[in-house]
């Protein structure tokens, strides 16, 4: 389909954006506002991923929205459960990471929900354990898309996009202001 196209572009141009010695791996998936498209754009690109033989993991990391979106329970027959934020939270991301890994329906996918929401969200990515879990799936995975929280909404896709090698930003076209659009950026 010509959806389906345009995300195998997109995994194309991301794929090649990269130097040949250091291809990019983890990409964080954002937005300004709600509902413009960011999880609908993550799985696909993951998908899109999987499909050309990388092995994947999408990562639910919007804390302010802890549903697992309809999309992973339809298309990737997932079911909700523990997940990102018990595995931070815990002692021992090394031993524990893989329990709470999903495996979806498209061979190669991998998925990791957001599991229950923590008490204190703020500060939640800000710590060492977020990149102490990067550093461990980096050497189990070809690509890493981790789908955030719209940037106007909650400080945590900046904090994650620190940690991350590139950012895909999502914009609804004709529908989101270009003013929300600047100032998510210069956030």
């Amino acid at each position: 389909s010509g959806v389906a196209e345009s995300f195998r572009s997109i995994r194309t141009a991301l794929a090649l954006s990269a130097p040949d010695d250091k291809p990019h791996q983890v990409f964080v998936v954002t937005s300004a506002n709600p509902a413009e498209g960011k999880s609908v754009t993550a799985t696909n690109l993951s998908i899109a991923f999987a499909r050309v033989g990388e092995r994947v993991l999408l990562v639910n990391a919007d804390l302010g929205n802890r549903r697992m979106p309809g999309l992973w329970k339809t298309h990737l027959e997932l079911s909700s459960s523990k997940g990102l934020t018990e595995l931070l939270a815990g002692d021992s991301l090394r031993e524990q990471w893989q329990s709470l890994v999903q495996e979806s329906v498209i061979p190669g996918l991998s998925v990791l929900s957001s599991g229950e929401l923590p008490q204190e969200t703020s500060e939640f990515f800000a710590g060492d354990a977020f990149r102490e879990f990067l550093k461990i799936i980096r050497e189990s995975y070809d690509r890493i898309l981790i789908d955030t929280a719209p940037v106007l909404v909650r400080s945590d896709p900046t904090t994650l996009a620190s940690e991350a090698d590139g950012v895909i930003y999502v914009v609804r076209g004709s529908k989101t202001p270009r003013r929300n659009v600047q100032l998510s950026i210069d956030t």
